[in-house]
């Protein structure tokens, strides 16, 4: 069954504004005739319905928030998401929560549904890594506000954006690998990430020499499953250095990975942090629980849940206000894993 077209479609095809379609469809706001009759003629010819919840707004607004995040295990984002749904609905608005897949056909399909449900703001996960943003960036333009939660900000996007600053972490677990005498790092990670790149950067920014043979690509699961072959490390480690591991730390792209890894090094008579020093991402609620507890890197989540909420509400209060863009930088969490520092 075809779905409800959107008002952006009818807006396309009338050649007018989504808020123009809005108004005309709303009669809170003055349509010349002959603008009206092309947007309803465009409907027509669409099928297009004006959604229920729509049609019973006052003052314009559905008091409600599409949140659109990557919810991929094993880190934390469901936490994340359910924190800032539960400081949406204290502030009166209800969140529309949709899993983006990391999928730019979803993502795209996800806006429009929140434009056809006429939601009052949009709150999307890093659209940076696409190779298009203009598909992207057009159906934002026909939402009253939306907030950009990015790892590198774009001020040519018209749009508020929060910067989660993986940088600052990243440096400090290089520095304290060196505090603790380790100077060979390596970073493992199972599918594109910046940190690799900024891995890098740090490394040399510190005085270590890193090259691309520091960087461990290994494959742990499709986006799309569940399931996660925590063996793929030792595997890894087993094939490529079956003999003595040039390596004498590594940084791991989650504490589940992380434990996974000191398992295997343990495995081969490694000492950890002794003979190989480990540090995880995303600070997990077990991470400390370990042997050893398991250094990370926190993504701030009740800060950036704070920041989210603070910036919403301002956008909301006031539509004409100028660009938002604020940074929470990520903090690394110092444990036994990642080496003890002598004073």
């Amino acid at each position: 069954m075809r779905r409800n077209s959107n008002i952006y479609e009818v807006a396309k095809l009338a050649q007018v504004s989504a808020m123009t379609v809005t108004r005309a469809f709303s009669g809170k706001a003055p349509v010349a005739e002959k603008t009206r009759r092309k947007i309803m003629d465009a409907a027509e010819k669409l099928n297009y319905r004006p959604s229920l919840f729509a049609s019973k707004l006052r003052g314009g607004s559905t008091n409600s928030i599409g949140l659109l995040w990557s919810l991929a295990p094993p880190h934390s984002s469901v936490r994340q998401v359910r924190d800032i749904s539960v400081r949406m609905y204290k502030q009166g608005y209800a969140c529309h929560v949709a899993d983006s897949l990391s999928d730019p056909e979803v993502i795209k399909q996800c806006l429009e549904e929140f434009i056809d449900h006429r939601v009052d703001a949009v709150i999307l996960q890093d659209i940076s890594r696409e190779n298009n943003q203009e598909p992207f960036i057009s159906l934002l333009k026909n939402l009253p506000a939306c907030i950009l939660v990015v790892n590198k900000p774009d001020p040519e996007l018209p749009f508020d954006q929060l910067v989660i600053d993986e940088r600052p972490a990243v440096r400090r677990a290089l520095e304290h690998f060196a505090k603790a005498g380790k100077r060979n790092p390596a970073y493992f990670f199972s599918s594109f990430s910046r940190k690799a790149d900024l891995f890098l950067e740090e490394m040399n920014n510190i005085g270590f020499a890193g090259d691309k043979s520091h960087l461990l690509n290994i494959v742990l699961s499709d986006n799309l499953n569940n399931y996660f072959r925590w063996d793929a490390y030792g595997e890894y480690l087993d094939r490529t250095y079956p003999g003595e591991i040039p390596f004498d730390a590594f940084l791991v792209s989650t504490d589940e990975c992380a434990a996974a890894l000191i398992r295997h090094l343990k495995k081969r008579g490694l000492r950890v942090p002794e003979d190989i020093a480990v540090c995880g991402f995303n600070n997990g609620d077990m991470s400390e629980y370990f042997d050893p507890p398991i250094a990370s890197v926190s993504r701030e989540e009740s800060k950036v849940a704070d920041v989210i909420e603070d910036m919403l509400m301002k956008r909301l209060d006031n539509l004409q206000m100028k660009q938002q863009i604020c940074t929470v930088p990520m903090q690394f969490i110092p444990r036994d894993s990642a080496g003890i520092i002598k004073l």
